[in-house]
Parts: structure tokens; C-alpha cells; sequence
């Protein structure tokens, strides 16, 4: 499920979903749109395996663009981090929204001009 913002682009994964419906989100993303990307995985009930695969897939999919994942504190892995970067891709891992917002360099108000 997107959410097209003005500063940043928000994508918020579903609890129900698969390493397979993350992947289609990652590839039916605008591939022109340069906007930093906030992902909101925090109700996923993926493992570390799917978050490494999932790095690895943004990476190839994604390269210029910068990325927030925000994952709940009980299944953070970083392993998706580590496999972006593996890439040199710009993708962080977060478990809090703001901190993620911050390194984004994106408004809490995703409406607000830039």
C-alpha cells in the first residue's frame, strides 16, 4: 500500500503480507520519482532471512534512492540494511518514525513544502 506524500513517499507494509507482495511493492514504485522513501514495515511477521532478501531486492530495484525502513524493536534484524548497503545503496533501519523522518530530512507532516 502506497501513499504518494509531497516530501516523501510512504509505503506501509501489510501484516498478512509475504517476502513476495514486498517485493511487488518495491517494484511498482515510480522509478522517476527521486523523493526520499519512509517504509513502514513495522506490522510485518517476516523473519531475518526475508529482511536480507528484501534489502538485497531494494537494492537492485532502488539504487539512487533513499531509504527509512521502520521495524518494531521485537523483529529488527538489520539485515536488510547490511544488504543494501552491501550494495551501496543509501537504506537505513529504524524502529523509531521521527528518528527515521530525521534521516530522511523529511517533515513529520508529509504535506508540508519542502
Amino acid at each position: 500500500m502506497k501513499d504518494t506524500e509531497e516530501t516523501y513517499v510512504r509505503v506501509t507494509l501489510l501484516a498478512t503480507w509475504g517476502l513476495r507482495e514486498m517485493m511487488d511493492t518495491v517494484d511498482g514504485a515510480p522509478r522517476d520519482d527521486k523523493r526520499p522513501i519512509l517504509v513502514d514495515a513495522r506490522a510485518l511477521q517476516v523473519g531475518p532471512v526475508e529482511h536480507a532478501l528484501m534489502g538485497d531486492h531494494v537494492a537492485l530495484m532502488m539504487p539512487t534512492r533513499k531509504i527509512a525502513v521502520v521495524i518494531d524493536e521485537a523483529r529488527v534484524s538489520y539485515n536488510s540494511e547490511r544488504a543494501a548497503q552491501r550494495a551501496h545503496v543509501n537504506l537505513r533501519v529504524f524502529t523509531d518514525e521521527p528518528e527515521a523522518l530525521a534521516w530522511l530530512g523529511a517533515d513529520a507532516d508529509p504535506k508540508a513544502p519542502a
